[in-house]
């Protein structure tokens, strides 16, 4: 019998494989900039969240996540280390094409003369360097040090590459519009999710490729493997389910991508700490009209509606909803 397992019996070989164990780390312990996603869904059509009259007949029926682990302070001032080092041999290395170029001449010349300039300037130029590195480290947005994690959501009407991809570049895009970082000094360096094709198959990882981002994948269907992104569809749907009970409105089943979409933009502000008021998602409002030259002067300027989610296209605007007779 096989009483006890022994790794050169193989019988015993064959009947132990399992998965590979997964552990709970501390949310500090992994460096920052990886971008896990993942897809939910189909759910219901829901409402696209747009007012472009373009929108109007869409219908969402799934919702990509992305979660982006954010650096550290010490690991934005090594990057930023890193960085300056890069330049310096960069431009040492300029130099030394100019040296071979002119000839050593001219070379001895300049050190006969401004070698003593040069001495001078080397303590300037490391307190410019070290200012320099504290002005990019106040730049950076006050990041709490508890969940260093950034909800993304978008819409979906299909699974297909052709939509999933522009919902993923428009996430990054997010991601170094927060930091301000832009295609050189980018802030997204790997993006992680399960072995759908459409997140990390041939044409996800050609379109990571050139845009110097590594695309990595889990070894099949593991859940636990890509468990921020598994972590981030549970909390935003609970989230998510509370506006729409919550709320009085009698279609807000079907407007789950702007709850969504609101549940994802609250806990970057709260994570960020950006101070923004909203009223609650569904909450009877009064928006301005746009267009009131064809108003009388005592008319109202204001027309109600509901409120249903922040507004990322209009900087601190919201999407309001109003309800007609016939149609909203």
């Amino acid at each position: 019998g096989h009483q006890r397992y022994s790794p050169q019996c193989p019988e015993c070989v064959r009947a132990k494989p399992r998965q590979r164990a997964h552990y709970r780390h501390d949310p500090t312990s992994k460096p920052g900039g990886e971008l896990s996603v993942d897809i939910s869904g189909p759910h219901c059509p829901g409402r696209w969240p747009s007012d472009a009259v373009k929108h109007r007949d869409l219908r969402a029926k799934y919702w990509l996540v992305g979660v982006y682990t954010y650096f550290t302070e010490e690991e934005l001032l090594r990057k930023k280390q890193m960085e300056d080092e890069a330049r310096q041999m960069v431009l040492k290395s300029k130099d030394d094409e100019a040296a071979e170029l002119f000839g050593e001449d001219s070379e001895e010349t300049e050190e006969a003369t401004g070698g003593q300039a040069a001495s001078g300037s080397a303590a300037p130029a490391e307190q410019e360097a070290a200012e320099t590195a504290q002005k990019a480290e106040e730049e950076q947005p006050a990041c709490k040090e508890t969940g260093r994690v950034l909800y993304f959501v978008e819409p979906l009407t299909s699974r297909q590459s052709a939509e999933v991809l522009p919902a993923i570049e428009k996430m990054v895009n997010q991601i170094n519009l927060v930091f301000k970082a832009n295609v050189v000094s980018q802030v997204v360096y790997r993006l992680h999710g399960d072995k759908a094709p459409e997140l990390t198959g041939l044409r996800a990882k050609e379109w990571g490729r050139t845009r110097g981002i590594v695309v990595t994948s889990t070894a099949g269907y593991e859940p636990n493997a890509n468990g921020r992104a598994e972590r981030a569809i549970g909390l935003l749907k609970e989230q998510t389910r509370a506006m729409v009970i919550g709320s009085n409105l009698n279609n807000s089943q079907e407007l789950w991508p702007l709850a969504v979409k609101h549940a994802a933009f609250m806990q970057r502000a709260h994570e960020l700490g950006w101070h923004r008021s909203y009223p609650a998602w569904g909450a009877p409002v009064v928006a301005k009209i746009k267009n009131t030259k064809s108003l009388d002067s005592f008319e109202p300027r204001g027309r109600d509606g509901y409120f249903v989610g922040a507004s990322e296209d209009v900087t601190a605007g919201a999407l309001i909803m109003h309800v007609n007779d016939d149609e909203e």
